[in-house]
C-alpha cells in the first residue's frame, strides 16, 4: 500500500544529504587563517608602514589588497601574501610576503617571526630603514630579499643559524662591518648577494664551505685583502666581484669552478698576475676580467668556450694578438686599454660589437672605417700622438683652435658668451664619433645583467630644471664603461677645462628611486683628476649643477683628452636594473687665462 509518510521520509533524507554535501563543500572551500596570524599581519603592516591591507577580508582569499595581479613580468612592483591552505580542516598559514616597489618607509618587521610557517620575505625596492631584526633568528626562512632600501648596521651573525636559508639578497643598502664567518654554516644556501653596501674587512674563508652556492655577488664594497679560496663552491654559476676593494692576483682556485657561466672580476688592486687558467670553464657565457692587472697574452683556449657571448678584458696589460674566436657566437668583445700589438684580426666582422680602443696594433692592418659597432679610437701604434684613428685621416687640421665647448648629449645652445656645440649622436656600446674637425668622442660599454634596451647613451632630465643655464643640463651623455671626449687641432699651450655635471636620472624623495649612487673616475690627459666622483654628493642633491674647473692642462700635440670611466663602484639596481656609469652634461676647453662665468 502506498505510504505517504515513507515518501516524505525519503524526500527529507534526500534533502538532508544534499544540504550536508553543500555545507561540507562550503566548509571545504573556506580558507581559515588562525587569529594569531591575522594579528601578526596587523603588526607587520604597522612595522612596514603598509596601510592598504583590508583586514575585513580574508588575506588568503585573493582580494586585490592582498594580492595584486601584475601583468608586466619585468615590473619591480609586487604585492602579494601567499597562504598554504593544504592543512586539515582548511586551516591556512602564511608562507610568503612580497611587498616590492612600494616605497614602504618603515622597518624590517620583527613580527614576521610570529608567522610560524613563513618561508619567503621579499621587501625589495622600498624605503625601509633600521637593521635585520633579531626576532628573525627563530624563523625557518628560506628566502630573504631586501634589495634597494636604507638598511644599515652589520650583517648579523644569527643569520648563520637559520640553516633553512637558500637565498640572502641584501644588495643596495648601507650595511657596514665585516661579512660574518657564521654565514659559512648555511650549507643549503644557493644565492648570496651583498653588492653595493659599505662592507669592510677580509672576506671569511668560511665562504668556501657554501658548497651549494650557485650565485655570489660582492661588488661595490670596501673589502680588504685577497679574494678567498672558493674552490669547494663547485656549483657556482655566477661570481661577481667588481669594485670590491679586494686585491689581486686572481686565485687559481677559480679553475675548479667548472659550472661557471658568468664571471665578473673588476678593479683589483695590488699584485698583478698572468691570465688565470680558466681552460676547464667551458660553460662560460659572460667573462669579464677588467682592470685586474693581468699581463701576458690572451690564451687560445678561449676559442673553445663555445657558449661565450660576452668577453671583456679591458684595462689590463695584455699584449700580443687576439686568438681566432670566429667559431664562437660572440656578441660583444671589449679589449679596451691594453697593449695588444699584432695585426688587426681579420676574422672580426660587422655582426660583432667590438671595442679595441687604446691599443698598439700595426697601423697598416687597422681598417679605415669607424663603424657603428667597431671602436678603433687610438687602436694602433703611431709616432704621431695626435693620430686618433684612421677615419680622421681625411680630415687634417686646417687651423688651430683655442677653445672647444660641447653640450654633451644635447643641442646647440648659447650660455652667456659661449656657444656649446651640439652633440646629439645616439651613441652605442662601441662607437668612435669624430663629430667635427676639432672634437669628437669614443664610447665603450654595455650592460651585462639587464636588457640592453634600457641602455640610454643620452639621458634626459626627469623633472623641470630651475638652475641658471639649465639648457646645459637637460640632457647628458652616459656610458656604461668608458667615455672619452677629445679636442683636436688645438693650439699647443695650457688650457682650462671645465666639466659640468648634474644628476638628472636619480630622484630626491622618499623612494627607492633616490637610493642610487653613481660613482666614476675622471682622467684628463691620462691623469686621474677625480676619483670616486659622485655627482649627487658633490652637487648637494639631484637636479643641481656642479662643475669642476681644472687649470693648467698642458697640450703639446694639439690634442686634449678627457676620459670618464666606471670602476665598479656605486649601485646598479635603481631606479631600474642597469642604471650606472659616468654622466657628463657639458665640457669646455679654453686656452690661456680662465674667465669665471657663474651660471
Amino acid at each position: 500500500m502506498f505510504d505517504p509518510s515513507s515518501i516524505l521520509s525519503c524526500i527529507l533524507t534526500f534533502l538532508s544529504t544534499i544540504l550536508f554535501f553543500l555545507v561540507t563543500g562550503i566548509q571545504a572551500q573556506a580558507k581559515i587563517l588562525p587569529r594569531d596570524e591575522v594579528n601578526a599581519l596587523q603588526e607587520i603592516a604597522k612595522e612596514l608602514g603598509k596601510e592598504d591591507w583590508n583586514f575585513d577580508l580574508n588575506p588568503c582569499d585573493g582580494d586585490p589588497s592582498w594580492n595584486t595581479n601584475v601583468q608586466d613580468p619585468s615590473s619591480q612592483y609586487n604585492n602579494s601574501v601567499v597562504c598554504d591552505c593544504s592543512y586539515p580542516a582548511s586551516v591556512c598559514h602564511v608562507v610568503e610576503i612580497s611587498m616590492k616597489g612600494q616605497d614602504l618607509a618603515g622597518v624590517l618587521p620583527p613580527s614576521l617571526a610570529k608567522l610560524p610557517n613563513i618561508k619567503i620575505i621579499d621587501l625589495s625596492f622600498n624605503y625601509l630603514n633600521g637593521t635585520i631584526p633579531p626576532q628573525w633568528a627563530s624563523t625557518k626562512l628560506e628566502f630573504i630579499s631586501a634589495t634597494a632600501n636604507r638598511l644599515t648596521g652589520s650583517i648579523p651573525t644569527f643569520l648563520g643559524n637559520i640553516t633553512s636559508l637558500l637565498y640572502v639578497i641584501l644588495e643596495n643598502n648601507m650595511f657596514f662591518g665585516a661579512v660574518p664567518a657564521e654565514l659559512g654554516k648555511l650549507k643549503n644556501l644557493t644565492s648570496l648577494v651583498l653588492s653595493a653596501n659599505n662592507l669592510t674587512g677580509k672576506l671569511p674563508e668560511e665562504l668556501n664551505s657554501l658548497t651549494n652556492l650557485i650565485e655570489l655577488r660582492l661588488s661595490s664594497n670596501n673589502f680588504s685583502g685577497k679574494i678567498p679560496n672558493l674552490g669547494n663552491c663547485t656549483k657556482l654559476q655566477k661570481l661577481e666581484i667588481q669594485g670590491s676593494g679586494l686585491e689581486g692576483p686572481i686565485p687559481e682556485s677559480l679553475s675548479f669552478l667548472r659550472n661557471l657561466t658568468e664571471l665578473r672580476i673588476f678593479d683589483l688592486s695590488g699584485e698583478g698576475s698572468r691570465f688565470p687558467n680558466l681552460s676547464r670553464l667551458t660553460r662560460m657565457n659572460k667573462l669579464m676580467l677588467r682592470s685586474c692587472n693581468i699581463t701576458g697574452s690572451i690564451p687560445g683556449y678561449i676559442s673553445q668556450m663555445f657558449s661565450l657571448r660576452h668577453l671583456d678584458l679591458s684595462f689590463n696589460n695584455l699584449n700580443g694578438g687576439i686568438p681566432d674566436l670566429s667559431e664562437l657566437n660572440l656578441e660583444k668583445m671589449y679589449l679596451t686599454g691594453n697593449s695588444l700589438d699584432n695585426s688587426f684580426p681579420t676574422w672580426i666582422t660587422g655582426n660583432l660589437v667590438v671595442d679595441l680602443s687604446y691599443n698598439n696594433f700595426s697601423k697598416n692592418t687597422v681598417p679605415r672605417v669607424c663603424g657603428e659597432s667597431l671602436n678603433l679610437f687610438r687602436s694602433y701604434s703611431s709616432g704621431n700622438n695626435s693620430d686618433l684613428g684612421k677615419c680622421l685621416s681625411t680630415r687634417p687640421c686646417l687651423k688651430d683652435y683655442y677653445s672647444v665647448h660641447i653640450n654633451c648629449g644635447g643641442p646647440l645652445v648659447t650660455i652667456g658668451n659661449k656657444t656649446y656645440e651640439a652633440d646629439e649622436d645616439s651613441g652605442g656600446p662601441a662607437k668612435f664619433v669624430p663629430s667635427s674637425d676639432h672634437w669628437g668622442y669614443s664610447s665603450t660599454g654595455s650592460m651585462w645583467s639587464a636588457n640592453d634596451s634600457v641602455a640610454n647613451y643620452i639621458e634626459t632630465n626627469a623633472s623641470v630644471l630651475t638652475m641658471n643655464g639649465y639648457e646645459l643640463y637637460t640632457k647628458a651623455r652616459h656610458t656604461l664603461l668608458s667615455l672619452t671626449y677629445y679636442g683636436r687641432c688645438l693650439a699647443n699651450g695650457k688650457y682650462t677645462v671645465t666639466l659640468h655635471f648634474a644628476e638628472i636620472v636619480f630622484r630626491d624623495k622618499q623612494s627607492y628611486k633616490s637610493l642610487g649612487r653613481r660613482v666614476f673616475d675622471v682622467y684628463v690627459q691620462g691623469v686621474n683628476v677625480l676619483k670616486n666622483f659622485d655627482i649627487k654628493i658633490e652637487a648637494g642633491g639631484v637636479d643641481k649643477e656642479v662643475y669642476k674647473t681644472l687649470k693648467g692642462i698642458l697640450v703639446t700635440n694639439k690634442t686634449l683628452e678627457i676620459r670618464f670611466q666606471y670602476a665598479g663602484k656605486g649601485t646598479t639596481a635603481v631606479p631600474i636594473r642597469g642604471v650606472y656609469g659616468p654622466l657628463i652634461s657639458a665640457i669646455s676647453m679654453v686656452a690661456g687665462m680662465y674667465i669665471l662665468h657663474i651660471f
